[in-house]
């Protein structure tokens, strides 16, 4: 609980003055930022700290950015990380390179000579050599539908990063911006979490363009506020049919069927 402090007589006539209210740029507060968790092997959108939806997916999304743009993140926990926990990692950094500069107790200067980031430094569940530090990337995504609206950060996690590799290959192979591209995320038949990608069609023009420009403006970066905009439709460009079909973004499961209304 905060102390109470009492004010000399010339700072109380001050406490409704920009100078007072400057002093609240020293508080912090847990990010809230708009997420899509996939505890429990489901997609769940968390707004504002609470949880508004959840579907089993498949879902549809636009890849505006990835973090780090190289590389990979990085983070340790000393003990046993329980998903969903707010205690924050040990160790940890954004860029792979070096620790983050929040870290009190870095295990070391550079990510590249360090034990925890080391193959053998811990046994993954079936038994088998991995990381003690795990890595990750982290993508910001917006729906298809609303471009301009809220943006998303969706955290995929070790097992999963060769499932964006090779769909990361695939556009850059066919000239496909990520932005530009209709991604479906879903589960994949595994005892562990992992997460397919797959190419489901390409934005129309207009709604494109607004998805480049804002990939590249990186408005929603920090303390960006979202932008507002009536909702837009997709095209439906895909590719050959695939024996097991997967639903286009603007059918009956698109994400406004499968996760509601957003907010």
């Amino acid at each position: 609980m905060p102390t109470e402090i009492q004010l000399p007589d010339y700072l109380k006539s001050m406490v409704d003055s920009s100078l007072a209210d400057a002093t609240a740029g020293l508080i912090t507060t847990a990010d809230k930022k708009p997420r899509i968790s996939t505890k429990g092997r489901k997609f769940r959108i968390i707004e504002d700290g609470e949880e508004v939806a959840a579907s089993e997916g498949p879902l549809h999304i636009t890849i505006l950015a990835a973090e780090p743009e190289k590389g990979l993140a990085k983070a340790y926990y000393e003990s046993t990380y329980v998903g969903g926990a707010a205690k924050p990692p040990s160790c940890s950094s954004r860029d792979g390179i070096s620790p983050d500069t929040w870290v009190e107790k870095p295990l070391s200067d550079a990510c590249m000579t360090c034990e925890k980031n080391a193959w053998g430094s811990a046994t993954s569940a079936s038994g088998k050599p991995a990381k003690a530090c795990k890595d990750s990337k982290k993508l910001l995504v917006a729906r298809p539908d609303n471009i301009e609206g809220n943006v998303y950060e969706l955290s995929v996690a070790a097992s999963s990063l060769k499932k964006l590799s090779d769909y990361g290959k695939t556009l850059a192979s066919n000239h496909v911006p990520m932005a530009a591209a209709i991604t479906s995320i879903s589960f994949a038949d595994a005892e562990y979490p992992l997460l397919d990608f797959e190419f489901n069609g390409i934005l129309k023009e207009d709604v494109g363009q607004k998805a480049l420009q804002r990939a590249e403006s990186k408005d929603f970066e920090g303390d960006a506020p979202a932008l507002s905009a009536p909702k837009t439709d997709v095209k439906e460009d895909k590719p050959k049919p695939k024996k097991k079909a997967t639903k286009k973004a603007d059918e009956s499961d698109s994400v406004d069927d499968l996760l509601g209304s957003w907010g």
